[in-house]
């Protein structure tokens, strides 16, 4: 069979209908769910209270989950496992995306090592645990990646697809050149590396991720890459053999390139400081003001021209505030201004001065400084109270209640059992270690905003 045939069997693959509208009670909880051929929403209710979501894009039977929230009420009782489990029975086969939330990721962490659930977490594969993941050895692993990109556009080409092109690492090796002169003992976990392709007209960020690690995955599965183990990878999570029994399991990110710099950006935090600290500033930043920012930029969701939950689905619209990194704290207020019918607001010099992220220079004290400047710029043109910032009282009741969100979400980090999976001393000790980083790093958060 030919690739293209490959591509479009697995599009095509729609033996459940594309649109669904069914309720079920679940463990004493109402689960619902609305999908149509290429998204679906699945909401947990309770005597009419909503606990929670699920986002998911669609292709056939495989649902990608793009978001996921709970009502803080209700966290830690199940609900998102009933919402996944509930799709399952449907059928569906749920395949991780390379661009979860944070409260995607956490959730998918959690669950992985649980009986009959086919989702994966970090921890999970004992293969990679005998390799300490120094500087060098994210060089070597770069280098075998190089020539996998190499073998897969080698691949492609006389299907006409690709080309395709490694990005630049994420998370916290993405500052492995500095630290193989500065720290040459650190220890990361595994690498995450963005991936950029080209994109397919129609395609959802959700469907393009999907579309180009079941492209990889083939091409390793066929056995065109013999330096990838095949009996724990997954799709989009490849495991690297390096030589003498050493292994890396490398996290693909996929982008275009019109969201290159932007995801990157999105997921390349300060050098030291835990990645969760640094996606947090964002996460909880789009949760107060109900906006994604996430993989595609700064996104929230209109209907009839006013802005709704991004939960929402049916007749809705997504708009994109911004995607450029370096200005998005600056474009998001300068947005909520405009609808306001503020023709020219007062900026303040503390958001004038950090309006976003630069990811050659990322300083967590510089988003906490940009929120803060956005808080004053608010409370400068009087914006609380009204519009999409009627939740707040105040610039201080804004940062108050961000501050209470990031904390909490760095707690049940920290509580959360996904390291209790690792099972070698090193990876005990590495798993002990990332807790008192997290806690160190949010320890000095919190002084940030003093």
């Amino acid at each position: 069979m030919k690739i293209r045939d490959i591509i479009l069997e697995w599009n095509s693959d729609s033996s459940l209908p594309a649109l669904i509208n069914k309720t079920a009670e679940v463990d004493g909880i109402q689960v619902s769910i609305n999908t149509n051929s290429k998204n679906a929403s699945v909401y947990a209710s309770s005597n009419g209270r909503r606990l929670g979501y699920a986002e998911f894009d669609r292709d056939g039977n495989v649902m990608v989950p793009y978001d996921l929230a709970v009502d803080d009420k209700y966290r830690g009782q199940g609900i998102a496992a009933i919402m996944y489990d509930y799709v399952k029975s449907l059928g569906f086969k749920i395949e991780r995306s390379s661009e979860q939330t944070d409260a995607g990721k956490y959730f998918w962490d959690k669950t992985r090592g649980e009986e009959g659930r086919l989702w994966e977490g970090g921890w999970d594969t004992t293969l990679t645990q005998g390799t300490v993941l120094h500087p060098r050895i994210v060089a070597v692993a770069l280098q075998v990646v190089d020539r996998f990109v190499a073998d897969f556009n080698a691949y492609l080409k006389p299907h006409g697809l690709g080309p395709v092109r490694r990005g630049r690492p994420t998370g916290s090796s993405a500052h492995h050149e500095a630290d193989t002169q500065e720290n040459p003992d650190k220890v990361y976990g595994d690498i995450d590396l963005q991936m950029i392709g080209p994109e397919t007209a129609g395609q959802s960020y959700g469907q393009f991720t999907a579309y180009w690690n079941k492209l990889a995955d083939d091409f390793v599965k066929q056995g065109h890459a013999p330096y990838v183990d095949t009996s724990e990878s997954k799709a989009g999570h490849p495991i690297f053999a390096l030589g003498n029994n050493q292994f890396v399991q490398v996290d693909f990110m996929w982008h275009p390139e019109r969201l290159e710099q932007w995801g990157a950006s999105r997921v390349t935090p300060e050098r030291g400081v835990k990645g969760l600290l640094h996606g947090n500033m964002f996460s909880v930043l789009g949760e107060l003001l109900d906006l994604s920012i996430q993989h595609a930029g700064v996104q929230l969701k209109v209907q009839d021209g006013q802005h709704v939950p991004f939960s929402k689905q049916k007749d809705t619209e997504v708009v994109t505030v911004t995607t450029s990194p370096t200005t998005f704290i600056y474009d998001t207020f300068m947005y909520l201004a405009k609808n306001l019918g503020i023709k020219n607001p007062k900026v303040s010099p503390l958001l004038k001065q950090n309006p976003g992220n630069d990811v050659n220079d990322v300083k967590i004290s510089k988003l906490v400084q940009g929120i803060k400047g956005f808080a004053e710029s608010c409370d400068m043109n009087d914006m609380f109270g009204q519009g999409d910032l009627a939740g707040f009282l105040s610039g201080q009741d804004f940062l108050t209640k961000f501050l209470q969100r990031y904390d909490e979400k760095a707690q049940i980090d920290i509580a959360g059992k996904k390291r209790d999976k690792a099972t070698t001393p090193d990876a005990i000790a590495r798993a002990n270690s990332d807790r008192e980083k997290i806690q160190q790093g949010l320890d000095m958060v919190k002084g940030y905003f003093k």
